[in-house]
């Protein structure tokens, strides 16, 4: 195994384990709230090119 896919599997494991006491919430809320970061980051980012 690659280190990126090392590093990778390990932080998804570090972010998965902070929603392991919800029920469900490893892995499907957490790669909810990964999607929903990832969204929210990108609507700031493309804003930020546009003025208000």
């Amino acid at each position: 195994m690659s280190t990126f896919m090392m590093s990778l599997s390990n932080a998804w494991g570090g972010w998965a384990s902070l929603f392991s006491p919800l029920p469900f919430g490893d892995p499907y809320i957490a790669a909810f709230g990964l999607v929903f970061i990832m969204i929210l980051s990108a609507k700031v980012l493309m804003r930020g090119g546009r003025r208000l």
